[in-house]
């Protein structure tokens, strides 16, 4: 789960790999050498891996017992609690800049099935199709 990067042993905010140099400040990543960035694991997991959002999601889900083991890159975006009360801060954010129809994430947060956690993560709850 570490994407090929390994820890900077002079600065604890910044990972390493050959063709790239990361820099973590909460929820937000830099990487120095491509100079572009993004926030939360997914964006994070799509620029490690050249890969869809989609194809981040489905490998972090295949790893969510390893989020928090450590020596990762990944490991301070857990998911936390879930909270209503910065539900707005999210939906803007998926609204505006992953450009999803408000009507989609309105009738989402009706069903109770988005969420934010303590760091305006988007929280997805996964129900069955029934």
């Amino acid at each position: 789960m570490h994407l090929g990067y390994r820890k900077d042993s002079r600065d604890t905010k910044r990972w390493k790999r050959g063709d790239s140099i990361i820099s973590i400040n909460g929820w937000k990543f830099y990487d120095h050498l491509s100079r572009s960035g993004g926030y939360g694991a997914i964006d994070l997991v799509a620029h490690a891996r050249s890969c869809s959002c989609r194809d981040a999601i489905r490998y972090l889900s295949g790893s969510i017992g390893n989020l928090h083991r450590g020596g990762s890159p990944l490991e301070g975006f857990g998911v936390s609690q879930p909270r209503k009360d910065i539900r707005d801060i999210v939906k803007n954010h998926l609204t505006q800049a992953r450009s999803l129809p408000s009507r989609l994430i309105c009738r989402c947060h009706q069903l109770d099935l988005i969420l934010a956690d303590e760091r305006c993560n988007a929280v997805f709850r996964c129900t069955d199709a029934g």
